[in-house]
């Protein structure tokens, strides 16, 4: 796995987290975060971000590694924290930025 995305799944993990203890609910999202590979990702995310002292044996990136399925889940993830921030930060935003533009002359 590249460095790049090493850190890009470390930094998923991140915003899974404050999702989580801002108790932000949405429904496609409550049932993906609702897996086991959420914590794979968690302690994956604590291999990247700390000092391992043989990284590429610990269990924690090795359970990464060879899992079947956490790619494809970090995918869907991905795909829908874009889709919630999207309808609930970014174009709200934008909505209230056109709202304060002047008027066309």
């Amino acid at each position: 796995m590249t460095n790049r995305l090493s850190v890009f799944y470390g930094l998923l993990y991140v915003v899974i987290d404050g999702f989580e203890k801002l108790q932000i609910s949405d429904p496609q999202l409550d049932k993906l975060l609702d897996d086991p590979n959420k914590e794979v990702l968690r302690r994956y995310r604590n291999a990247i971000f700390h000092f391992q002292d043989d990284f590429y044996e610990s269990k924690k990136v090795l359970n990464m590694l060879e899992s079947d399925t956490s790619v494809a889940w970090i995918r869907s993830v991905w795909k829908e924290l874009s889709r919630w921030f999207s309808d609930n930060v970014a174009a709200p935003t934008l909505l209230r930025l056109a709202d304060n533009l002047p008027p066309e002359r």
